[in-house]
């Protein structure tokens, strides 16, 4: 296995992980049993939401994982966006059952929404760019460089949070 393909699955493996965390556990060490407790299943797009931020924070969380499947799996459109909705969808359900939050169907658009997002901003990048191999070099590197970063800033959140810097 090429050594960009090796660096492009741990960094999705470590961007799966951190998604996981904001998402299901909202930046907490574990489910706590007074965390959130809350189940509400919003059907109905684009209401009751966060707002723009909270639109516009969905829409950029997922715009990687739609550039990983892209280096992944460069073929099937289809089968990367049902994987996309389907992230998304499970997601959501795993809020409901635990009673981790809102099941929110604009979340579930939003998120599939950053994904393909991402894959047609890496098809773009491959069309541009022409040579396959280089081109997925490339995203492979600066996608491990912007993963880890974000990483680092959502640690340093949590430290701030955790001494009581930010309330």
């Amino acid at each position: 296995m090429k050594k960009y393909k090796i660096l492009a699955t741990v960094t999705f493996c470590v961007y799966i992980a951190l998604i996981t965390w904001i998402i299901v556990f909202k930046f907490g060490a574990a489910i706590e049993p007074d965390m959130y407790r809350t189940r509400s299943l919003n059907l109905i797009p684009f209401t009751n939401t966060g707002g723009i931020g909270d639109i516009m924070d969905n829409l950029l969380l997922f715009v990687p994982f739609g550039l990983f499947l892209r280096v992944k799996n460069k073929e099937h459109f289809l089968i990367n966006a049902l994987i996309m909705l389907g992230t998304s969808v499970l997601f959501e359900a795993v809020q409901y059952a635990f009673a981790l939050g809102a099941c929110d169907v604009t979340d579930v658009i939003t998120n599939t929404a950053g994904g393909l997002a991402g894959y047609g901003a890496t098809c773009l990048i491959y069309r541009i760019f022409k040579d396959e191999d280089k081109t997925s070099r490339i995203l492979a590197i600066v996608s491990s460089v912007a993963v880890f970063c974000i990483a680092a800033c959502v640690l340093f959140i949590v430290i701030m949070y955790a001494i009581g810097h930010i309330r």
